[in-house]
């Protein structure tokens, strides 16, 4: 049995759950890089343009297993909704470990613009993180189906078609002795046992 990876059907959500995945990883550490770099806006800019990258790798390579454009568009939103999942999951994990901190950050913030730190609970504290994963995994979606259509649009035109096997089933002819064997054999009758011997009525019988 073809394993989910290697099986020929769904070409879309297998593509965009490799590439999704992939580009996941990549994003969680490219935002460490970023965080280190003060890169800022530029960093922002680079991780939509990996959305749409990586969304037309895997449009480009699910229609040319088609020929169809929504193959494309379907892999590249698979790509952006695995991608947002693997990257808004470790952004989740890392506000629970840090979530002390992070709300000492608010609470300071709210002092400097003479607002009520108590405000910045936990509870704040998620509703917010949720809040930006959700707007992170629409934004994934979008990008990721721009680039699997423009992937898409290319790739249909670069679309193989595949004869499908078709086993046939071969019966070898039977062999002239087989043949033969199963005829009924005809009966060869001779002459005299055609018909019975008649006495001729000018013949007498050698008793009278």
């Amino acid at each position: 049995m073809q394993s989910f990876l290697t099986s020929p059907s769904r070409p879309a959500l297998r593509n965009g759950l490799i590439f999704g995945i992939a580009l996941g990883i990549i994003e969680v550490l490219f935002s460490f890089i970023s965080q280190a770099a003060a890169l800022a806006g530029i960093g922002t800019l680079i991780a939509y343009g990996l959305y749409i990258l990586f969304g037309f790798i895997a449009g480009l390579r699910a229609s040319q297993l088609t020929g169809k454009t929504t193959t494309g568009v379907a892999a590249g939103v698979w790509t952006g909704l695995f991608s947002s999942l693997v990257s808004s999951l470790v952004s989740f994990v890392l506000v629970l470990v840090n979530i002390n901190a992070i709300i000492g950050t608010f609470q300071d913030q709210a002092r400097k613009t003479h607002q009520n730190p108590a405000v910045y609970t936990s509870q704040t504290v998620i509703e917010i993180e949720l809040f930006v994963l959700v707007i992170v995994i629409i934004v994934a979606l979008l990008l990721g189906l721009a680039g699997g259509a423009i992937g898409g649009a290319i790739g249909k035109n670069r679309y193989v078609p595949t004869e499908e096997y078709e086993e046939s089933f071969f019966v070898p002819p039977l062999r002239e002795s087989t043949a033969s064997s199963m005829e009924t054999p005809t009966e060869v009758t001779t002459e005299n046992e055609a018909a019975p011997t008649e006495i001729s009525p000018t013949e007498k019988s050698p008793l009278e």
